[in-house]
């Protein structure tokens, strides 16, 4: 899973041509275009650096809380879990899905 975040994160970083690449930073896109560049085979790109985003995230705040709540997630079932938030939220923004989905996953521990 480290070897994978750091895939990702690598390769966001790597993709200076991104015109939404500032927005990325802070996670500032909206739920909708979350779900554009999802469905847009030309924002193909815009797509991975979203998702990239979302994973870095996560395993951020994991990493400064010191939770380790992305144990036994993979990656595509948050790709779903932030498509199926983004519809429901479309004026949202990632970061506030990302989030929801931490506090989430720290809750099933719990349990």
């Amino acid at each position: 899973m480290k070897i994978l975040v750091s895939l990702l994160l690598a390769f966001a970083i790597g993709i200076p041509s991104c015109s939404n690449a500032a927005d990325l930073v802070v996670g500032s896109i909206s739920c909708k275009e979350w779900l554009e560049d999802k469905a847009s085979p030309s924002s193909y790109m815009n797509q991975h650096v979203d998702q990239s985003w979302v994973i870095g995230f996560l395993s951020g705040y994991s990493s400064i809380t010191s939770i380790d709540f992305l144990a036994n997630v993979n990656t595509q079932s948050i790709f779903v879990w932030m498509d199926n938030y983004c519809t429901s939220h479309p004026s949202k923004r990632i970061d506030d899905g990302a989030l929801v989905l931490a506090h989430e996953l720290i809750q099933k521990m719990d349990k």
